[in-house]
């Protein structure tokens, strides 16, 4: 497959980003199932025969997905338009691709706290809404223990958003923890990850 980018982070994250437009130019999809989860089974398929040939993505009761035979942390999300990976040897990770849809603005009351909401200018800020929505789903997916509630549950301090950066956290269900989020931002898309440590 042809890869949008593949990077490491410092701290030992590996990170792959595809395009479904680069994956759907090679394969003819024809099926009755619907075409953006049968797109996202293809490339998570093809990603496995690239990089982890003899391997089988099995999920836990929470729906974490793991391999029963590499000691490796993962996860993975797709958007729309876009397919994301990443991988940690020490840690859990969660990740998240999003690309800007007019659904964000009309459910930005359910995800975003008080303070969220003000920062974003009663969520009408769609750059920090689709940060703030992406981070949470990143933080819910490295958690990995079944539900949370994104308005009260998750907070991400105020910041203002440039093409890369890192956002901070905070995580109360079930604990108080800190989360620092990194992000980069491509075209009308994000994408966040963080480990759980």
């Amino acid at each position: 497959m042809y890869w949008l980018k593949e990077w490491q982070e410092p701290e030992g994250v590996r990170l792959f980003l595809g395009s479904f437009k680069l994956f759907t130019q090679n394969y003819a999809i024809e099926t009755a199932e619907p075409k953006s989860r049968v797109i996202e089974k293809a490339v998570v398929q093809e990603f496995l025969n690239e990089h982890y040939p003899k391997n089988i993505i099995e999920k836990d009761e929470n729906g974490k997905p793991f391999f029963t035979d590499q000691k490796i942390h993962f996860n993975y999300s797709h958007s729309q338009e876009d397919f994301f990976w990443g991988e940690h040897e020490q840690y859990p990770i969660g990740v998240d691709v999003e690309c800007e849809r007019p659904q964000i603005l009309r459910v930005a009351h359910k995800f975003c706290n008080d303070s969220e909401w003000n920062y974003t200018k009663q969520g009408t800020n769609m750059d920090q809404l689709l940060a703030i929505w992406s981070a949470k789903e990143s933080m819910f997916k490295a958690y990995g223990k079944g539900i949370v509630d994104f308005k009260l549950d998750m907070n991400i301090a105020p910041f203002s958003i440039q093409e890369s950066g890192v956002l901070e956290a905070d995580f109360y269900a079930g604990q108080n923890r800190r989360l620092t989020i990194y992000y980069r931002r491509f075209n009308r898309s994000i994408c966040t990850w963080t480990l759980w440590r």
